[in-house]
């Protein structure tokens, strides 16, 4: 049997009873191990393959991604009685560090980053709402590329909101209100017309239709990624580290240094317990700097 074969009914027996969500994570892995092992039989898919495609893979993903696609790659030989002792003593997981909390933005890198977009008109176009949209809402990638124009409430009083569904969200405690403020409001303006222009019109149409290759959007399937050109964009930045999801960890901290309520932010980022949202804060000096100064003051009144 050839691999694209197996791997296919793999596929329609793993995603039996299983969550779309879940479905879809599988379909695009094992897209990519067809792309690269597809025509070989399975006999002929041994440890020095495996290890050469994960050599590849690291190239332009982290070891994360790969040992996604590692167990996949497993789960279809075990499947199909080709994952032999050999493999077995031979091929593993790649090793992974420890990811760090995360980062908050400064105020300088965050106008790096904007006025760095703002220059380039692709990422002008395309990539500079979403990032103002993620920055002033907190919101992850996941629940971003999940948005349908029935979730999207600007008029609403007394403040503009965005409806986040289950299906996008890491918890059912997920599922929430996020309320706007003016920049997010402009920013999903701009993109409301984007996807309009791509067929996006319907209620249940999602706000980042999927591209088709060979020209042409289907509004009713969502956006993959945008991976590619953040990653060029953080690096004419000078932000060769920074993550999408710093964007949310610079939004938490925000509103820490502004005084926001510990039980609000949760609420407004979805997180079920505090000790979530403290792992987000990042304080920096100037924030520490002005509540020395506020207890200060503090201690002379009442002196």
């Amino acid at each position: 049997m050839v691999f694209s074969d197996a791997a296919g009914r793999w596929l329609e027996y793993a995603n039996l009873s299983r969550r779309e969500k879940t479905a879809r994570f599988r379909r695009s892995k094992v897209a990519i191990l067809v792309s690269f092992f597809g025509a070989m039989r399975l006999r002929e898919i041994n440890p020095t393959r495996i290890e050469y495609f994960q050599r590849r893979r690291t190239a332009t993903v982290a070891s994360a991604t790969v040992n996604a696609e590692w167990w996949i790659l497993r789960a279809i030989l075990k499947r199909f009685g080709a994952w032999t002792e050999v493999h077995a003593q031979i091929s593993r997981p790649l090793p992974v560090q420890k990811e760090s909390r995360g980062r908050a933005l400064s105020a300088q890198e965050r106008q790096n980053l904007l006025a760095c977009a703002e220059r380039n008109s692709r990422w002008k176009r395309e990539l500079l709402p979403i990032i103002v949209l993620a920055l002033h809402t907190g919101l992850r990638s996941g629940e971003l590329r999940g948005i349908r124009l029935r979730d999207i409430f600007l008029d609403a009083e007394p403040r503009a909101r965005l409806a986040i569904r289950r299906a996008s969200t890491k918890t059912a405690a997920g599922e929430r209100l996020v309320m706007l403020d003016k920049s997010a409001v402009a920013a999903l303006r701009v993109l409301l017309i984007i996807s309009h222009g791509r067929g996006a019109r319907r209620p249940e149409h999602f706000l980042f239709p999927r591209y088709i290759r060979g020209g042409g959007w289907d509004p009713q399937r969502n956006q993959g990624t945008w991976t590619t050109g953040w990653r060029s964009l953080r690096r004419a930045a000078g932000l060769a580290d920074l993550r999408f999801h710093d964007l949310r960890h610079t939004y938490i901290t925000m509103g820490a240094e502004g005084g926001v309520a510990l039980d609000v932010m949760m609420r407004q980022v979805g997180h079920i317990n505090p000790t979530q949202t403290r792992d987000y804060v990042h304080i920096g000096e100037s924030a520490v700097s002005d509540a020395v100064e506020v207890i200060e003051k503090r201690f002379e009144q009442t002196s």
